[in-house]
Formats: C-alpha cells, structure tokens, sequence
C-alpha cells in the first residue's frame, strides 16, 4: 500500500470501526446476562473479511478464507458450538444451523426482549445471526468497497430494530450519541483525502454532532415524558403516606372524597399486547375500619442478577400462559414493582436487593422516572366450571389470616369459619359488621359453591350501587371511634347499607368484607387499571387517575383471582362477571348458581371520574411532549417535520426552476449552451463532472469515460452555436434539451438507487474517475 493511500485507508478503517461499535453496543442491550466482550468478539468475526481486502498481497485468498472464518466463527457463538464441530462435520450442529431461523422465529413470537441465553437460546441465536449479518454488512461496505452511505444504511436498520423492541432508557442520550458517531463515519470514510482532510472531516463531524446535541437538548422534552421539562420534574411516592393531593398512589383505604389533580399526569406506560391492571401490592388485615398491608415481618431476600430477578413459583396453581410486559415509569416513583397477574421473573433498572410484601416485590432502590423493567407474568384466567369445581377449602392449605374479621379497632380479630366446613360466624361477633354479614347470607341464598357465592356478591354490588367520588359520608373517621359506639357507622357498613353510593375503594372494601363472613379467603388489592392505548407509541398510557382497587378471591388448586365489584371497572378474568369474556355455558348457569351475563359490561375508554364530571380526553396529556412546546404553544414536532419536509424538496425545486430559466430564457444559441451545461450540473453530484478546463471534445470524452454515455452530439450542438457565423436554426435549442434530457437520464442510471436518491435531495459525492460496473 502507498504512503497516499494509506490515510485514506486507515480514515476508512476508523469509520467501520466506529459504525460496527455502535451497532454492537445498542445491540447488546437486547441481551440479559450477555457480557459485552462477547458481544464485540462476534462483531470482530464478522467484520474479518472487510479488513482482509486491506492486505497488499493475494487480497483474493486471504478474503475468501475470512470468509470462512467468519461464518464458522459466528455460527460456533451462535449456537454454542465447539469450535471445531462445524469444520469436522459433525452432523448434529449442521442441524442445528438448518433449524436456526425456523427455531429463532418461533421463539422470537413468543418471547419478549431483553432475552436471556438460558431461557431462549434459539432466539439469541438468531440475534447474534442478524448482529454479525449487519455488522459484516456495514464493515464490507464502508472499507471494502468505500460507500460509508450504504454502510450506515445496515447501522439505521438495526438501530431502527433496536430502538423498536426495546427502546433505550433514555432516547434523547442514545439518538444524540448514535447521530455524533454516524456523523463521524460518514466524515471519515468519504472520499480518498489525505491525512489533513481526514482530520478536518474528523473535527467537523465532532463539531456537527454537538450542535446537534445542544439542539435535541433544547427542544426535547428529556426523560420527563409527562408534560413536565426534564429540569422541573415532578416525583411522586407510590405508597406515601403523607398529602396525595400530588397524585400519588395511596395504599391507604380511608373511604374519604376522591380529589383526582386538576390536570392529569402519565403515571406509567406499559408495551403489551393487551390493557391488564397493574398491582402495587395486596391488602390482606383488615383493622375494623379498612384493609392493610399486614406485617409479616421481614421475608426471605430475593436474588437479583445483573439486574435479573427470579420468583419462586407457586406449586399449588396450574399453569397459565406467560404475558411479557415492558413498564416505563413516567411520573411514578416505587419501591414496589407494579405487574399483572403472578410475575415469574422481572429484569431491567433493578440493583441492590429485593424481598417480598406479601406477594408483591419489594425493592432495596425505588425506581422512579425514566426507569424501565421487563416483566414475565402469568395471568389466571379460570373458566367459571373450573372454580366451581374448586375442591373444598383446607385449613393447612388457606392463607392465614384471609378470613379474619375485627369489629373495630380495639377488639381481637374473628376468624370467620370456612365455607364448606359446617359452621357460621355469629354476626352478633362482628359487631358493626354483623348486619354486612346477613346481607351476604341473603344475597348468596342457597349458591352450591364458595364461586357461586362471590359471583352473586360480585354481582349483586355492580348491579345495585352507584358510583360517586364524593359519596355523602364524612371525609375521614372520628378519631375515638371504636365500632359501634360513635353515631356515625363504619364507611363500609355505611356504603352497604345506608348511603349505597362510593368509589371504588367502598366497592371493593365491601365485597371482601361480604367474602371473608362467608368464611372464603379475600383480600383488597391497589393498583392501576390497564389505561388507554396510544397508537404512536404503541404502549398503554397509566394516568394517576388510573389509581384503582379491586378484589382478590382465594380458591383451592388456583391461587389468588381476581374480581371487580365496581361499574364500569374490569379485570382480566372470565370468571368476573366484571369481564366482557365471562360466558358461562347453560350447564354453570343451571347447576352453578351463578348468572347469566356479564354485569355491567366496561366501555372500551370509559374514565374513572363521577357522571358529573367532564370526561377525561382520550389523550389528556401528551406522552411524548410537554402541552405547550413552545411560543403560542406551537407543535414542534410538526414544525420540525415541515422544516425537513422544505429542506429535502429546495434541491428539486431548485433544479427545475434552473432548468425553465435555462430552456427558455434568452435567443436560441444560448438556450443551446444552456442545455450542455445543464447535463453536466446534473451529473456533478454524481462524482462524474467533467473538467472545468477542457474543451468540448474533452468534456464529452471524459463523461463517456466516467459513465459509459457518449454525450458527443450534445457538445456539438453547443460548439457550433457558441462559434458558429450563424445562428441556430429554430428549433435547435428544443432538440438540444431533448438531448440533454435524454443523457440526464442515461447517466443517472449508471448509479446505485439510494446515490440518486441522495444526489436528487442534494447531496454530493466526491469527484469519482469511473463509472462503478
């Protein structure tokens, strides 16, 4: 290699190796438990034959044995494969690279990402597959053949891969790094200057890409997300016991008068196939007045690694198919992880150590705005015949304390004897709660099943109360009062049985409170309902109003299942009748005792606010920008995208605008003129431009020789009208455009579809000797 080409070499080799780090670095993100060596140590195989076209000697050779490397190489990673089984031909891995797509495929539609090699080898597989395949790809093309454009085409797609499944944690940092560094490839590996230029191109690319992270600093919203600069952002506790005017998610049940915030505010997004209520935790003591979180001590720790945490499962439910569940906190801060259903295993922003709240995950570092985990959950969804069938309840089997009553504060709990073992709770025991459990005796009649009886409960609550977030009862419970000796009832007894008006913490409080005098384990769970769907991101959008509480039944042989008393509200379950699916066949409805439809169906974007109250807007606040993103509340967004939108259409419009001035302006020797050298400032950005210098002749042999095109008519015509005696005859100038038009053309086809694309919006390429066969 000369001294004059080996700059232009190494510029080259500095640009492959900066694209080839991006993509493996946003690549390694898609991985769980992954070292990032191993990650780079794939790419470094694939990128073996780019480098061996450097080598001075037998290119040909060397080339086609990297070639061999390389594919050897990544397969054996892929697949965990000795190194030597593929060259040996061992049969069983030649197998195991015909299924590697078919076997990726399938465990890709049923898996989510992050992906851990443990879990789903096939899938990753096929991702180290499509890393080596991209970075291969951009390296090959940025120092083998010198087209830095194409190779940063291969980086888009895989960050655009990247960025789809799994976003980065903060978008902002990832798209101004990824911008800076593709900025620099393309500075680098353009052209065939000279060391001084390369470092130029160098400064002027760090240069570019600051200004543009100033610029996406400026006008982005940053990691808020909610409607709030990323320098004035709100935190709110979930759990917090002091004002929850703020929004926040109180655990506390005090059947007061809801005050939602004036402004609704993105608690939480959720990627997931379908709307699922999110549960913060379980409430399972009830003090007499309401339901609390007991305290059951400290529990064993959890083991988180790399950021991998694994519950233990439950022996004692069947199997449920998995729902993957990507959660971004927005305007939350935690210390519990919020999830549907039974979660099996939670990997994301999680260090320190964890432990369990009754079954709800603890955290040692609150998550809070910005941070993102993945869960892998199972979500019970029990047929109405199969919790009819559930056997009869245990005492060694029932959690404890799930049919314990309290009057009121200052008297010990009643454990409520169990359905199916024979014997009642005498209400005169339960005090104020003594007329709650006749109601429920009167309501379940003569149901067969401990199912039948939260059925008709269920039902019955969703059928004949109302809600209302200021129910006409006092805000907060007199502070000596001690069940049943104050003139004011207890909020829940009052709700059943006085005022039948309340919001959802009445509802739920009070079918628990009707479950657990029947003897069947229940419990109040808090959380938030599934939100709305946001078809430009793709996510489901969790509002503070979202805040909701429901109820979770204990049933033999299938754990804790969850119900809704509250109108208007459903959860996941076709057991409720709360849920749309709940279709019970003649056979249950006859022999069950249960009914016959469900009971207040929801509707598909009903908010959780009083009749009274103007409806909640289907997007109240935007997800991705503050309200007022700037003067007179101007959409940048689509000012941005009109800004580009001119800026790609100037170089069209500018060159047919040129192009009517040259064919019609002045007489008609220089209309001729005018067509010549239209041909050649269109060719220009194309690399093909002819001498500056040269005479006619020498113009049109150089354009023959770059492109392949004989343009030797067209500056004939030019020549004989600029020197010719006499002028033109009419019509020469319009056969010299239609000349010109016609080997616009011809030479626009000696180039690859994406260099016309980009000459057409105005970009150039540099000066280039032949035409690229």
């Amino acid at each position: 290699m000369t001294p004059g080409a080996r700059a232009p070499a190494a510029g080259a080799a500095a640009a492959a190796a900066i694209a080839v780090a991006v993509l493996g670095i946003a690549w390694s993100g898609l991985y769980a438990g992954v070292p990032g060596g191993r990650t780079l140590l794939l790419c470094l195989f694939a990128c073996l034959p780019a480098v061996a076209t450097l080598a001075p000697r037998r290119r040909g050779a060397l080339v086609g044995a990297a070639v061999a490397v390389a594919v050897l190489g990544v397969l054996a990673m892929a697949l965990r494969l000795s190194p030597v089984a593929l060259p040996l031909l061992d049969g069983g891995a030649w197998s195991d690279v015909r299924s590697l797509i078919p076997d990726g495929l399938a465990s890709g539609s049923e898996s989510g990402l992050p992906v851990d090699p443990s879990e789903k080898p096939e899938l990753v597989a096929l991702l180290d597959v499509a890393l080596a395949v991209l970075a291969g790809g951009a390296a090959w093309q940025i120092l083998a053949r010198r087209r830095p454009v194409a190779g940063l085409v291969l980086v888009g797609v895989g960050l655009a891969y990247r960025w789809t499944v799994e976003p980065p944690a903060s978008g902002a940092a990832a798209g101004a790094l990824a911008l800076a560094a593709l900025v620099a490839v393309l500075a680098l590996g353009a052209g065939s200057a000279g060391g001084g230029a390369t470092l130029r191109r160098a400064g002027g690319a760090l240069a570019f890409g600051g200004v543009a992270v100033a610029l996406a600093a400026g006008l982005g919203p940053g990691p808020a997300q909610a409607g709030d600069g990323w320098w004035s952002w709100k935190d709110w506790e979930v759990g917090t016991s002091g004002d929850t005017s703020t929004g926040g998610l109180d655990l506390r049940q005090d059947y007061g008068k809801l005050d939602w915030p004036t402004t609704p505010r993105v608690a939480l997004t959720v990627q997931a196939e379908r709307s699922l209520p999110l549960r913060a935790v379980s409430l399972d003591a009830f003090d007499g007045v309401a339901f609390t979180l007991a305290d059951s001590g400290p529990s064993p720790g959890l083991p988180v690694r790399d950021g991998v945490l694994r519950l233990p499962p439950d022996p004692t439910v069947a199997d449920e198919p998995d729902a993957i569940q990507t959660i971004t906190l927005r305007g939350a801060r935690t210390q519990v992880v919020m999830a549907s259903g039974r979660p099996q295993r939670i990997n994301g922003a999680i260090t320190g150590t964890a432990d369990l709240v009754g079954d709800a995950v603890r955290l040692e570092r609150a998550l809070g705005p910005g941070d993102r985990y993945t869960v892998r959950t199972r979500v019970p969804r029990p047929t109405p015949a199969e919790l009819g069938a559930a056997p009869a309840y245990r005492g060694d089997e029932v959690p404890a304390g799930s049919t314990t009553l309290r009057p009121d504060y200052s008297t010990p709990g009643v454990e409520v004897p169990l359905w199916g073992s024979g014997f009642r709770v005498d209400p005169a025991r339960l005090g104020a709660y003594g007329p709650v459990a006749t109601l429920a005796r009167d309501v379940i009649g003569d149901a067969p099943t401990a199912y039948a009886a939260v059925n008709r409960i269920e039902a019955h609550l969703r059928r004949s109360y109302v809600y209302d977030e200021a129910p006409p009862y006092p805000t907060s419970v007199p502070d000596d009062w001690s069940g049943g000796t104050a003139g004011t009832p207890p909020p829940l007894v009052d709700f059943l049985l006085g005022s039948r008006r309340g919001f959802c913490q009445h509802f739920a409080g009070s079918m628990a409170v009707m479950v657990r005098s029947l003897g069947i384990p229940a419990r109040v769970a808090v959380g938030y309902t599934g939100g709305r769907y946001d078809s430009a991101e793709d996510r489901w959008v969790v509002l503070d109003r979202d805040a909701h509480s429901w109820v979770e039944v204990w049933f033999p042989g299938e754990g804790w299942i969850p119900f809704d008393p509250t109108p208007g509200r459903s959860v996941p379950n076709p057991a409720s009748v709360s849920s749309p699916d709940y279709a019970p066949t003649p056979i249950d409805i006859d022999l069950g005792g249960i009914a016959d439809a469900a009971v207040s169906p929801p509707a598909p974007v009903t908010p959780d606010v009083p009749a009274e109250r103007e409806p909640i807007p289907a997007d109240p606040v935007p997800v991705s920008s503050p309200p007022d993103s700037g003067p007179g509340g101007a959409d940048w967004p689509a000012v941005a995208a009109l800004i580009l939108l001119v800026a790609a259409l100037a170089a069209p419009v500018g060159r047919a605008v040129r192009r009517l001035r040259g064919r019609h302006r002045g007489d008609e020797r220089t209309r001729v003129t005018a067509a010549a050298r239209e041909l050649e400032a269109s060719i220009a950005p194309l690399g093909w431009a002819p001498p500056v210098a040269g005479s006619a002749t020498e113009r049109a042999a150089a354009i023959r020789a770059a492109t392949g095109v004989d343009p030797s008519g067209l500056y004939r015509r030019a020549a004989l009208a600029r020197y010719a005696p006499d002028a033109p005859p009419p019509g020469a100038a319009a056969a010299a455009w239609r000349e010109s038009a016609r080997l616009r053309r011809a030479v626009r086809r000696q180039a690859t579809p994406l260099v016309r694309v980009l000459t057409a919006l105005g970009v150039r390429r540099p000066r280039r000797a032949t035409v690229d066969r």
